[in-house]
């Protein structure tokens, strides 16, 4: 099973070898994130939005449930990025998600309930 989102993702950014670099999205231009009450879980939750660029598309990564680390450093790049489905791995569903920085993990390491892949217009 794929990142939701990911296959109209591919659809719209594919190179001629039919793949998407996400590690060339690596420059952050809007980030937030915020606490919300989830009427579901009866507990106050944290979602937030990444959109990042490769200097050509923008691609927003939307997530539910996140917890976990996020250092950013104002003005630098990140190395891309990885989204990867544990629920294989036995992860509880809180942590089905992992995003993290394509190289350095110890500044981007989020785990999340739920993640969506879009790209911006």
């Amino acid at each position: 099973m794929g990142i939701p989102g990911e296959d109209q993702v591919l659809k719209q950014l594919k190179e001629d070898d039919n793949s998407i670099r996400f590690w060339e999205f690596n420059e952050i231009l809007e980030l937030r994130i915020e606490q919300i009450y989830d009427d579901e879980l009866c507990a106050n939750i944290y979602i937030g939005e990444f959109i990042v660029t490769d200097g050509q598309h923008k691609l927003k990564i939307e997530m539910k449930g996140i917890h976990g680390n996020l250092k950013v450093y104002v003005g630098t790049h990140m190395q891309g990025f990885v989204v990867e489905d544990c629920i294989s791995k036995g992860f509880q569903n809180d942590n089905r998600y992992h995003l993290t920085d394509f190289e350095n993990t110890d500044d981007l390491s989020i785990y999340c309930s739920d993640v969506y892949l879009s790209v911006v217009m």
